[in-house]
């Protein structure tokens, strides 16, 4: 860049009075998230042509302040070499404003603009009064709520939603006093019936409370109510499996092991948060297939995921998204330490629900039992982050190591969601692996060899942490092993003579999420 002595007098006041403006914006532009490109777009389209402008007469006058004047032949034989240049110059930059002025309208007419951030079209200015960014702020909650239903069209249902409690089935809060902790009483879909087809949001609140987070973290109950059934709403109730009712029995068994192996007392309460967080969350707006078949057919999900945790990142990404609807920030009080310590543990437990982890994580937990002993109490929020990941990821894949009338339901659930994504491969010509053709099936060999490869590894595993719960699970995978087992022996290849009976009690709680479901999906966004 030239300096301050090769510029003309015009180009100088320009200059000078482009940075007093930008200073005078400071204020205005420190309320914005994005405030780089506010400046970078008002430097395109306003100062950068102002500057050109001005500079253009100085360089043709011959006496200009780019040394091409003078009286000797020399010297002005060095001018005509450098004009070129300039001129080239002149020409690159005015191409460079052409294609940023094409590119910024394209996204306007795209209606293309980041949450918070400022991009000036020619016509508009950046406010130099109280009353013009009052205005602009109005505009900007405008388009922000514009964004919103954009985002979250499914969710008009709640809008306005106050956060009051909601009046609950005097059985439902016996339900949660006698048998929030046990293993074995515990029975969701019976929730899911008693809080009208909303289990998530009864689950979670009454764990969160049962914990003891809401008080000792200072966390607004109206707030988190809010946020719960936001998310709720966004788990989709047409998956048999991957839907509101899951998301319940893993945020309850989260809470099941936690507090009946003391680990309230060994974690921090902001792990403790993490945890409950990320069961609440860990399968919001699943579509119902898996990570390879998002690979395989190229969605969008996986292209912006780079074919990474896609369905993990994600859920991630929703939940964090949600957070920032007004009213739903329910980590808005933390620390700037605190959110981000929150925020890296929940991302680190929801990716470890993804089944490609499973032996990466159980490593890294029995490298730290090797090193620190089975007790918590000399471990690392590192360490303690394993733990507390390796603890979600058995309370995933916990139905396997239920009370078998629980555990047949989730069989079938998560069989026909496997089926479905089967059927859809078929009718994309895509290669039906034997897990997902309903045309093959062999329910009882898949379960045995799920049980078997990762059901009883993770459950062993977390007993050196939690043991009491531990026993529990392990107690319930041998019962259920065997009668798979019996099944495959005897050639069954379903769910067994008695599997209606022991899933009879789950099925008003999927009609209800599928006819809930059906009221929303029309206002899905396509993806």
């Amino acid at each position: 860049m030239a300096s301050r002595e090769t510029l003309s007098p015009e180009v100088v006041q320009v200059s000078l009075g482009a940075l007093e403006r930008l200073q005078a914006c400071g204020a205005f532009l420190e309320r914005e998230q994005h405030p780089i490109r506010a400046v970078r777009d008002w430097l395109a389209t306003r100062v950068l042509p102002a500057l050109l402008a001005a500079r253009s007469p100085a360089r043709g006058s011959p006496d200009g302040a780019t040394g091409n004047g003078g009286s000797g032949g020399g010297s002005g034989g060095g001018g005509g070499q450098q004009r070129p240049r300039q001129d080239d110059e002149d020409q690159t930059q005015a191409e460079w404003l052409r294609e940023e002025e094409q590119q910024r309208q394209i996204r306007q007419q795209q209606g293309w603009r980041r949450r918070g951030s400022l991009s000036l079209a020619p016509s508009e200015s950046l406010p130099s009064s109280p009353s013009q960014q009052q205005q602009q702020q109005q505009q900007q909650q405008q388009q922000q709520q514009q964004q919103q239903q954009q985002l979250w069209p499914q969710e008009a249902e709640g809008e306005g939603d106050d956060g009051e409690e909601r009046p609950q089935d005097p059985r439902l809060v016996e339900l949660f006093e006698l048998h929030l902790g046990s293993w074995d009483r515990f029975d969701v879909f019976e929730v899911a019936r008693l809080s009208g087809g909303q289990p998530l949001e009864a689950v979670s609140l009454a764990a969160l409370e049962r914990l003891g987070l809401m008080d000792g973290l200072s966390i607004p109950r109206d707030k988190m109510r809010r946020y719960v059934r936001a998310i709720e709403r966004m788990y989709r109730g047409g998956n048999p499996y991957h839907c509101a009712t899951h998301a319940a029995d893993v945020v309850q068994t989260v809470a099941c092991m936690l507090l009946a192996d003391g680990l309230t007392q060994r974690l921090t309460q902001l792990e403790l948060l993490a945890a409950v967080l990320a069961a609440i969350v860990h399968d919001v707006d699943h579509r119902g297939v898996n990570n390879e078949f998002l690979i395989r057919t190229r969605d969008d999900l996986a292209l912006t995921y780079n074919d990474l945790s896609v369905n993990e990142s994600h859920h991630l990404a929703t939940a964090f998204k949600v957070m920032r609807k007004p009213g739903h920030d329910i980590l808005a009080h933390l620390s700037p330490d605190d959110f981000a310590f929150v925020r890296s543990l929940v991302v680190d437990i929801v990716k470890a629900t993804d089944m490609q982890e499973h032996h990466r994580l159980a490593s890294a937990l029995k490298d730290d039992i090797h090193a620190l002993g089975a007790g918590l109490d000399l471990w690392d929020a590192v360490a303690r982050g394993h733990a507390v990941a390796q603890l979600m990821h058995c309370a995933d894949i916990s139905n396997a190591a239920k009370p078998a009338r629980l555990s047949v339901e989730w069989a079938k659930r998560v069989t026909e969601e496997f089926w479905r994504q089967g059927d859809l491969e078929a009718a994309l010509g895509l290669p039906v692996q034997p897990l997902l053709d309903r045309t093959r099936p062999n329910v009882p060999a898949c379960q045995v060899a799920f049980l078997q490869l990762f059901v009883k590894p993770s459950f062993e595993l977390l007993s050196h942490i939690a043991p009491t719960s531990c026993a529990a699970a392990l107690r319930h995978f041998e019962a259920n092993l065997t009668r798979w087992q019996a099944l495959a022996k005897a050639g069954e290849r379903g769910f067994g003579p008695d599997a209606a009976d022991g899933a009879a009690e789950g099925a008003p709680a999927q009609q209800q999420e599928q006819q809930q479901e059906q009221g929303r999906e029309q206002r899905r966004p396509a993806r």
